[in-house]
């Protein structure tokens, strides 16, 4: 399995990635692994640039939306031109690169500070 070369990435951005990985790892049951954000590591460079540019487009809000959840973000961003199949954890792992703020950790699908707009504009 090939595992990605973070280092192009400020630290910053690594460093919460980690982080999240690892505070999932505590909410998520070991079942559901395969939704740890750190889950990006094992995406080819360009598949997580497409991605994280993708999530960097998306409008940041101040509090978080429930309507921006991983589950539909991921869906959204397979739809799109230029889309390719994920996991949820990959989405998860790609919005926190982009420095999106996650909520609702112990739930399976993490909802983001993403403006409805941005939803909006994508779903059309």
């Amino acid at each position: 399995m090939r595992v990605l070369n973070l280092e192009g990435f400020p630290l910053r951005q690594r460093d919460l990635l980690h982080t999240w990985g690892q505070i999932s790892a505590l909410y998520i049951p070991l079942q559901a692994m395969m939704d740890n954000p750190y889950d990006v590591v094992h995406m080819s460079r360009t598949d997580l640039l497409t991605l994280v540019q993708w999530c960097e487009r998306l409008i940041r809000i101040k509090g978080s939306n429930p309507s921006a959840h991983s589950y539909r973000l991921k869906s959204l961003f397979e739809r799109s031109p230029g889309g390719f199949y994920i996991t949820n954890g990959q989405m998860k792992g790609a919005m926190i690169l982009a420095e999106f703020e996650p909520a609702n950790l112990s739930r399976k699908n993490w909802i983001f500070n993403v403006s409805a707009k941005s939803l909006r504009d994508l779903s059309n």
